[in-house]
């Protein structure tokens, strides 16, 4: 029997390490794969931490949407803060195939609701009821 929580999604939520280089090689690696970005904003606008947290406090931004015509049924939201501590939760994540034998690196447990609760969004607010529910460790 399996159990878990299911909804329809119709996005991806990425969280990348927010340092400069990171980004690039980040928003690099999506442009390769035909993700570009729904707003006018450049690499080096999302690359400057000030700029995001413009967004973030005056445009209530929590993410900044990327859309491909090669994946059109799957848009990525990409956090435009880090909701959690990146690289320990890095270190934490397991690695699972997610196209082929393409890895991405799943967020533990608890750090999937941090940053549910941390985004706030009423979609994360829902997941994160329904996600307590299944708590691993009850």
């Amino acid at each position: 029997m399996r159990s878990g929580y299911e909804r329809l999604t119709v996005d991806v939520d990425l969280v990348i390490g927010l340092k400069p280089d990171n980004i690039a090689r980040g928003l690099r690696a999506l442009e390769a794969i035909d993700y570009h970005m729904a707003l006018p904003v450049s690499a080096e606008d999302f690359s400057d931490s000030s700029r995001r947290e413009k967004w973030r406090t005056e445009k209530g931004m929590v993410v900044l949407k990327f859309w491909s015509d090669l994946h059109r049924r799957t848009p990525l939201d990409v956090f435009i803060y880090e909701p959690f501590d990146f690289e320990p939760e890095y270190d934490r994540a397991v690695w699972q195939p997610i196209s082929g034998e393409m890895p991405a690196p799943i967020l533990a447990y608890e750090a999937l609701l941090e940053m549910k609760r941390t985004a706030g969004r009423t979609k994360d607010l829902l997941d994160l009821e329904a996600l307590r529910k299944l708590a691993p460790y009850r």
